[in-house]
């Protein structure tokens, strides 16, 4: 049986919403610019009814749970959580920068074999959260906040490097290497989600309601006062 699944990401400055229902995708993107919590609740109830289907149909609800903005991702938690409580959906987490590779991955079917996928998202100043993996999922630098450097990824400076994300272009003109791309596409999508999110609820990958919080990454920054 395919779930019924709600898929939130408000990790970033972008918002996407998606609903899959018998392998059927309704999603949409909103453009705005942390509008989460004005418009979050308003793009779910329209998903739903598009797709005609209730929350008491709902079998879980997915969101990214970091890295990424803190505003948002506690938005996104928030929201999914009151859902699950009302319903009795479960909740799955899914890691920004794996939604981001899987994304990369859809977008992009002509890669090398060997080809490494680098997500980055800014934050802040010459700092990243990012991760490196295969195409087949392998990672070789555990998801993390990164100062980026000129040798930051040089253990990889001879394979293809895939770097993308709003974090990306910092890093374009620290590492010459011939065979590194970068794109400043965030690759974060409902249909990116939708794969990640039926494979972690066929393997039970649940999370605690209650308990559950986003995984930041890092502290939270607060500006010094004046």
């Amino acid at each position: 049986m395919v779930p019924n699944l709600l898929l939130i990401d408000t990790a970033t400055a972008q918002c996407n919403v998606g609903l899959l229902r018998a392998d059927r995708l309704w999603q949409q993107t909103l453009h705005e610019g942390f509008k989460h919590a004005e418009q979050l609740t308003t793009c779910i109830d329209a998903l739903l009814q598009e797709a005609g289907l209730q929350y008491s149909e709902l079998d879980a609800v997915a969101v990214t749970g970091g890295p990424g903005s803190y505003t948002g991702l506690r938005i996104g938690a928030a929201t999914a959580k009151g859902i699950c409580f009302g319903t009795g959906a479960k909740l799955l987490a899914l890691n920004t920068l794996d939604v981001m590779a899987e994304g990369f991955l859809q977008a992009h079917s002509d890669l090398p074999a060997d080809a490494l996928l680098i997500p980055m998202l800014d934050a802040r100043r010459m700092e990243v959260f990012t991760t490196v993996r295969d195409l087949a999922g392998q990672s070789m630098l555990a998801p993390q906040a990164l100062v980026l450097e000129v040798d930051s990824f040089d253990a990889w400076r001879q394979q293809p490097c895939y770097f993308f994300g709003d974090g990306a272009l910092k890093f374009e003109a620290l590492f010459n290497a011939p065979a590194a791309h970068f794109f400043e596409a965030l690759y974060l999508s409902p249909a990116a989600m939708a794969t990640l999110a039926k494979r972690a609820f066929a393997l039970g990958d649940f999370e605690s309601i209650a308990y559950y919080r986003p995984d930041y990454h890092k502290d939270f920054y607060t500006p010094a006062g004046k």
